[in-house]
């Protein structure tokens, strides 16, 4: 309307891109601009370039909320059906990353909240352990290397109820933050897995294992393993050498279905 005024171009250019798609919904109409006598060519009409990813993520922010699994391709044919717009599986994409950003906050937002959420679990939980290691870069920006969790609830559980055995393994974190998490795990009464502590390293060396260990070893019986029997998946070399380095009083199994992998890999 005539006199309007608006805070920023910004706003303007979203205020616009709203006229056209609601008035186009509502009218359906268009202009014709010029003609040409004769032409065999079908009504085409494609708006998905006068809006943004950012104007897909106001219209659709509280179903991304309801529904943060909704795929790219299902929100397409949404915009399509509602505003009949069709924008590309792209800007559906940008949209969402946008809203869930938006709602949860970037990622270097949660792991700058990584020191207040040690503080926290230490103050709520009296006797934990977490060890938080970073790495400062040339730029003075700090770098997650390692972090390591044992709550001592579930460690004097373990300790109190559960036979000395411990399994070490590691997996890959997928996604968009790639490392890897070590696990020392136990079993229950029930013979189910009863995970003792944990910790996240950026890569599996020897030098991780290492500091996982020291680590383990310290908080379930300060330090001292007779009676415990180490298990690990596999013939990982650094692993080994670091039990043999760390663990001088407990004993050390090899999984057996993993043995039998490795055989049948050789022979």
């Amino acid at each position: 309307m005539i006199g309007m005024r608006f805070s920023n171009p910004t706003e303007l250019k979203h205020m616009l891109s709203n006229y056209v798609a609601n008035g186009w919904v509502k009218k359906r109409l268009f202009q014709i601009k010029s003609q040409v006598s004769e032409h065999n060519c079908c009504r085409v009409l494609n708006f998905g370039s006068i809006v943004t990813y950012r104007w897909i993520d106001k219209h659709f922010m509280s179903q991304i909320i309801e529904n943060p699994k909704m795929s790219a391709r299902k929100m397409k044919a949404k915009v399509s059906t509602t505003f009949n717009i069709n924008v590309s599986v792209k800007q559906c994409i940008n949209a969402k990353i946008f809203a869930l950003q938006e709602i949860e906050g970037s990622l270097i937002e949660h792991y700058g909240r990584l020191w207040s959420y040690s503080e926290e679990i230490m103050r709520s939980n009296h006797g934990s352990t977490v060890m938080l290691d970073v790495d400062i870069m040339p730029d003075s920006t700090t770098l997650l290397s390692r972090f390591y969790m044992c709550f001592k609830v579930v460690r004097d559980g373990w300790l109190e109820k559960c036979k000395l055995v411990i399994g070490l393994n590691g997996c890959f974190l997928n996604g968009k933050v790639r490392g890897e998490v070590l696990l020392a795990v136990g079993r229950d009464a029930n013979n189910h897995i009863y995970p003792i502590t944990w910790v996240v390293v950026c890569v599996e060396n020897k030098k991780t294992w290492k500091w996982f260990i020291d680590l383990l070893m310290d908080d379930i019986n300060g330090g001292i393993c007779t009676g415990t029997t180490l298990l690990s998946d596999g013939h990982k070399v650094r692993l080994l050498q670091v039990v043999k380095e760390r663990c001088l009083e407990a004993k050390h199994r090899q999984c057996a279905r993993h043995i039998v992998a490795n055989f049948s890999k050789r022979f």
